[in-house]
């Protein structure tokens, strides 16, 4: 997943939810201070930066999923501190 902030002001992913009430598990990257570093705030995105969750970035694990398998649409709800829900749905696939 890859992340873009095209606002003028520093955003947070703080949240990541699934349906019945799983949370995903934030990481971050390699980077402690800037881009994909995990804070108190959460995952911290740049003003016009994209943020790559994926090899030495920050990670979101996702645990607790009932009755998902390779090639479902897994919906799936991120928080913001500044733009707030976002809803979509994400395509599963095996590794």
């Amino acid at each position: 997943m890859s992340v873009r902030n095209d606002d003028d002001a520093p955003e947070h992913l703080d949240m990541v939810a699934t349906p019945d009430g799983g949370r995903g598990i934030l990481s971050g990257g390699r980077s402690t201070h800037g881009d994909g570093a995990l804070d108190p705030a959460g995952i911290l995105l740049l003003s016009g930066s994209t943020v790559r969750f994926d090899g030495s970035g920050p990670r979101v694990r996702l645990g607790h999923l009932h009755g998902i398998t390779a090639q479902h649409n897994l919906l799936v709800t991120l928080q913001f501190a500044v733009a707030g829900l976002v809803r979509l749905q994400a395509r599963v696939v095996s590794n």
